[in-house]
């Protein structure tokens, strides 16, 4: 009886290890499935700084390219954006070009495109985008830092019971600190500006195509080709007579009066 017992004993503990087993596999494909769906999960990503810049050329008609690069101009400054630089140029068969450098909030690059698509045709785009994040944080790291010495620095002024000497290498080393924070708050500056605001660079132009070459061309370069080494060559005649026209007045008098002396000895010696 007892080895029947036992028996039993191990049946039931032999099949309880395997329901265990069974609900462990039943139960894995769960878990593992709750461990990919939090890994997949998107984490909090840290604030990145992108200076971000964008090329357009625009073709436009003569009448409307002069317009649409003062229009621009004015709607950069009106959604709160700075003018970099600005050019417009004439030239012949009636080709005109003007190019602009903008910088404007990110909101107000659409307000724009709509001025240019009012004034012009968008011939290409091209986007850049640079990482500036690393700059950023380590120029925000260095203000941080001279910022508590700065602090610190003023707290020892304070001390009134402190030596001459040690006051005056305290002002000496605020003085450099506050000269690197200065330098750090300028480097944050340009940063800001090309992070919190979009470059766009464009440039407006008339068609290449707009007048074909006239019959005249070749003879038109050909006379201004020839009036311009003619008025060279008088250049350089003119510079030569002025150089030798000193020397001219001193030799020619000096040559004279040796002939005339010489005659003269000649005629007494007769």
């Amino acid at each position: 009886m007892a080895k029947r017992g036992g028996l039993q004993i191990a049946a039931a503990l032999l099949l309880g290890a395997a329901l265990t087993a069974c609900g462990a596999k039943q139960g894995a494909p769960h878990a593992m499935a709750v461990n990919v769906a939090d890994a997949a999960a998107p984490a909090g990503e840290a604030k990145r700084y992108l200076a971000i810049k964008r090329t357009l050329e625009v073709e436009a008609e003569p009448g409307k390219v002069q317009p649409l690069w003062a229009a621009l101009q004015d709607k950069c400054l009106t959604v709160g954006g700075d003018v970099v630089s600005t050019e417009y140029r004439t030239g012949e068969d009636e080709f005109q070009s003007a190019t602009l450098s903008l910088r404007v909030p990110p909101a107000a690059v659409p307000k724009l495109l709509e001025v240019l698509s009012q004034g012009g045709t968008l011939r290409s785009n091209q986007t850049e985008a640079d990482d500036k994040t690393a700059e950023v944080i380590d120029v925000e790291a260095h203000l941080k830092n001279l910022a508590d010495e700065r602090d610190r620095l003023r707290q020892l002024l304070q001390d009134r019971t402190a030596k001459l000497s040690d006051v005056l290498e305290v002002q000496k080393t605020l003085t450099e600190v506050q000269a690197s924070l200065d330098s750090y708050a300028g480097q944050r500056k340009q940063l800001a500006e090309q992070t919190e605001k979009v470059r766009i660079d464009i440039s407006i132009h008339t068609p290449h195509t707009l007048a074909a070459p006239s019959a005249w061309r070749p003879l038109k370069d050909s006379v201004h080709e020839a009036a311009y080494l003619f008025s060279g060559s008088l250049s350089v005649l003119i510079n030569v007579v002025v150089a030798l026209l000193p020397w001219v007045l001193v030799f020619v008098p000096a040559f004279i009066g040796i002939r005339r002396w010489l005659r003269r000895r000649r005629t007494a010696k007769m």
